[in-house]
């Protein structure tokens, strides 16, 4: 079986850099959940991960909406950063087979919408656990900027001899964070 999902990210507030940045760092996540998860699968399914950066406004509804109709079955996706346009993306998406995972009080849950946010904290610390104790026997780097569920991922996992967490609190600039990516892992070798 084959599974699709569309990830989207629209521009924010931010110059064309910052949005670039961001955009280029979630397409390579894309990639490396889409080739981690299909490798785990071991051939019982397939997942196909498209990610599209698209502007902000309603061009990047239009974007958005040219990229949606293009799917044929069913398809994961996640809803908009900007509240206004969900009501509109679902009642695009209403004769099409999709599930749409969200964050906002406005939207309901059922009729293929699943509620994802500060409410199910619980949840994503439980799966991240279980992803951390799965990788027991590698070295797990863990990235954070001291906010949301880091202390609890922390007080947890600290103490496991393959378990290293580097904050990047307060970082701002992105040469900052890149060399400080790569002092990690030059380290790490």
């Amino acid at each position: 079986m084959k599974y699709k999902v569309l990830i989207y990210y629209s521009n924010l507030a931010l110059s064309q850099k910052d949005n670039d940045f961001i955009s280029n760092f979630l397409e390579q996540g894309c990639k490396i959940i889409e080739e981690e998860i299909n490798q785990s699968s071991q051939e019982r399914y397939e997942l196909s991960v498209d990610y599209l950066h698209v502007d902000k406004g309603e061009e990047g509804l239009q974007q958005l909406f040219k990229k949606m109709d293009t799917y044929e079955g069913l398809f994961f996706t996640h809803a908009h950063v900007i509240g206004k346009y969900n009501k509109t993306i679902i009642e695009h998406l209403q004769d099409k087979e999709f599930f749409c995972f969200h964050s906002s009080s406005f939207l309901s849950t059922g009729n293929n919408l699943f509620y994802i946010g500060r409410r199910v904290y619980d949840a994503r610390l439980a799966f991240i656990n279980n992803e951390i104790e799965q990788l027991n026997e590698n070295n797990i780097f863990y990235f954070h900027n001291e906010i949301r569920l880091s202390e609890r991922i922390l007080e947890k996992h600290k103490s496991s001899p393959n378990f290293h967490d580097y904050s990047f609190k307060g970082m701002k600039e992105e040469s900052e964070i890149k060399n400080r990516v790569k002092e990690i892992f030059n380290n790490s070798e």
